[in-house]
Parts: C-alpha cells; structure tokens; sequence
C-alpha cells in the first residue's frame, strides 16, 4: 500500500467514527434543539470532514460538506 491509499484509508476510518458521531448529535438534536455546544460538534464534525475532503481533492464530498456547513451556519 502506497502513502495515498494509507491517508485515504485512514480519511475513511476517521470519516465513520465522525458520522457515528454526527448521526448520534443529529438524533439527540430532535430533543434538545438549542442546544449551542451540540450544534457546534455538528458543525465541526463536518467542517473537518469538509477539510479532509479538500485536501485529498474529493470535490464533490468537499462540495457536499460545504453545503452543509452553510446550513448549519444558518442555524447558529
């Protein structure tokens, strides 16, 4: 396995912990939506994703993540 395949592989792991993550704030979101600290772990959860995306120029992931870091953006 070369260097590239090592960082996609471990985008990709990085990437599944993230979505648990996101899924389970999403979810816990429908009970408490004001919460502030809850909508900022959302908002970066997908601002890294949406890094990490660009970096390894996945455009159409990063463009994905873009969107929704503005319609996050709104809700803060």
């Amino acid at each position: 396995m070369d260097e590239q395949d090592e960082i996609i592989g471990e985008f990709l792991v990085e990437s599944r912990e993230n979505l648990d993550h996101l899924d389970q704030d999403l979810v816990a979101m429908e009970s408490d939506p004001g919460s502030r600290e809850r909508l900022g772990r959302i908002f970066r959860a997908i601002h890294s994703f949406k890094g990490m995306a660009g970096f390894l120029a996945l455009g159409t992931l990063e463009r994905l993540a873009h969107s929704g870091e503005n319609l996050l953006s709104r809700l803060r």
